[in-house]
């Protein structure tokens, strides 16, 4: 890049998209060689820092305060944010519109797949799509199903949760991201009835800030608690970082966990990156960095009453107990799922 030619009429901006570890870096490093500069300007929808070079040029190095969702672009996310500020009016862009804004484009479904539909052995039958949760208690024992469509009896034939209707199966083959996780019971409830509830996105809280939202899905974190019921005391939350947010992980359990469901990020200088589960000291104060526009999966509760044994399907605080549901299984004893009754997944050799 050539110098500019100085004007005495105007300042000449040259703008370039910097990488936001770089950005946090560039206003130290630029005093360091003697340029004095604005420091990090917080413009809404990016970090500014503005300094002049030899010849008395305006420079401006800029860094998005985020990155898009999959398949999308700055200039989408952007577009999204302005028409939810126009919406509330606000004077400028916020960090909760862009999150907002991020949040509304990735939950808009690829074309033909829209959600993931439930079934099971209590009766319950609807459908899942991004940002909702599902939460089923298994109790003395549940069956049920997880289809791409809510058509009745469907077997898949081995095109998966996600396909394209009316496709052949030979290139029907579509990617579905969602995470779903297992938690224990407490000994008290291993027998009691199985329980099935859904929640929407809107019950949900969510807490945005300084470039993070969070979704809590269960239990209670930074001044909020999520409606979902569970007998046990545990967390369950999702946070969506933009790159430089900090997240901080207070010891508010004893057992806490990050998984890193996209991105990368630091934690005390040592980089993690997507798909890295990380299991937490008792009592440490955690903070997380991001480096990249990052997903994380945040896990938490009070030890629980004791070990749990785990195979295929089946958990339990008793080894008895899982060779009964065997072999109930084996003789097809559990209960049906309505609408979903055809297809039987044999045990495992």
């Amino acid at each position: 890049m050539g110098v500019p030619r100085q004007q005495s009429d105007c300042d000449l901006f040259l703008c370039t998209s910097t990488d936001g570890r770089y950005d946090r870096a560039a206003a130290a490093r630029l005093k360091e060689r003697g340029f004095a500069n604005s420091g990090e300007v917080d413009r809404g929808f990016m970090y500014s820092i503005y300094f002049r070079e030899p010849l008395g040029q305006l420079l401006e190095l800029a860094c998005y305060k985020f990155e898009p969702p999959a398949g999308k672009t700055h200039a989408d996310v952007l577009r999204e944010a302005h028409n939810i500020r126009v919406t509330r009016g606000a004077y400028n862009i916020a960090d909760d519109h862009l999150a907002d804004a991020i949040e509304l484009l990735a939950r808009k479904p690829a074309p033909d797949v829209a959600e993931v539909f439930h079934r099971d052995s209590l009766g319950s039958a609807l459908a899942i799509r991004p940002g909702e949760v599902n939460l089923m208690q298994a109790g003395r024992g549940i069956v049920h199903s997880e289809r791409e469509t809510s058509e009745t009896n469907l077997v898949t034939g081995g095109q998966g949760l996600a396909h394209v209707k009316g496709a052949p199966a030979q290139t029907a083959t579509r990617r579905l991201f969602g995470i779903q996780a297992w938690a224990a019971l407490p000994k008290s409830h291993e027998e009691r009835p199985p329980v099935f509830a859904h929640h929407g996105t809107t019950e949900l809280p969510r807490i945005s800030a300084e470039g993070k939202t969070l979704r809590l899905v269960l239990g209670s974190a930074y001044g909020a608690r999520s409606p979902v019921e569970y007998p046990h005391e545990a967390l369950f939350a999702e946070a969506v970082l933009a790159p430089g947010a900090v997240l901080p992980l207070d010891p508010d359990h004893d057992e806490r966990a990050i998984y890193v469901a996209s991105g990368e990020i630091d934690i005390a200088g040592t980089p993690f990156g997507e798909g890295r589960l990380l299991i937490f000291r008792p009592g440490d104060r955690i903070s997380v960095l991001a480096l990249s526009q990052a997903r994380l999966v945040l896990l938490g509760g009070d030890p629980m009453d004791g070990p749990r044994h785990i195979w295929w399907n089946f958990v339990s605080s008793s080894k008895e107990r899982i060779e009964q549901g065997k072999a109930d299984w084996r003789a097809q004893r559990f209960a049906l799922v309505p609408g979903d009754e055809r297809e039987f997944i044999p045990l495992p050799d």
